[in-house]
């Protein structure tokens, strides 16, 4: 994919989406690139997951920061450098965050692939859809407990307690009993359900 489309994907999001959203959609893009890590690996996806968190994103940002030292002892099979990459994920701007990340990973991620997580993460921007009356005591601690565990194998469970709450949408629905789709914290049912932007 060249680094036009994977910008085009981006400007689909421009004012439908958050800071939050470009930021873990960011990290979501380096997550995918773990497998190329040679080095200790586990502590650059732990140095990816504390990045995708705002409190602390501002302990990472200063030179020196886990992310970027991590960066620099793993190494990654591709071009570009692991600290480009620490760059591009820790920028202050999350929007230029997405974009470079995106860029940058079109080296190693196809376009599905890259697609898929946008679908996660943005779900349809152009077709918004209401919670509200779907949040019941089960839905919300369910969708909860994922989002904090990051372990999404209840999402089947999650749209059986959607559906006795009166959601018959066929698009979160038929998201959350998708065998062979990878959920990450972002994901726009859960954020749905617990009412986050």
């Amino acid at each position: 994919m060249s680094t036009t489309r994977a910008i085009t994907l981006l400007k689909l999001t421009k004012g439908r989406t958050t800071d939050r959203k470009l930021r873990l959609f960011a990290c979501g893009c380096l997550r995918l690139l773990a497998h190329h890590v040679t080095g200790d690996a586990p502590s650059f996806l732990n140095a990816v997951e504390a990045a995708a968190t705002p409190d602390e994103l501002r302990r990472l940002r200063p030179v020196g920061s886990q992310l970027w030292w991590t960066a620099f002892i793993c190494r990654i099979r591709y071009n570009p450098s692991p600290c480009r990459l620490a760059e591009a994920v820790t920028d202050a701007n999350a929007r230029n965050a997405a974009r470079r990340a995106l860029g940058d990973a079109h080296w190693r991620l196809n376009f599905a692939q890259q697609a898929s997580l946008a679908r996660e993460i943005f779900g349809n921007p152009f077709r918004p859809i209401d919670f509200t009356s779907w949040r019941t005591g089960t839905t919300v601690a369910l969708a909860n407990g994922m989002y904090e565990s990051r372990d999404f194998s209840a999402m089947p469970i999650l749209a059986d307690a959607l559906q006795d709450a009166g959601c018959d949408n066929f698009d979160v629905l038929t998201h959350c009993r998708d065998a062979s789709a990878e959920h990450v914290r972002g994901c726009w049912v859960v954020d749905g359900v617990l009412g986050l932007a």
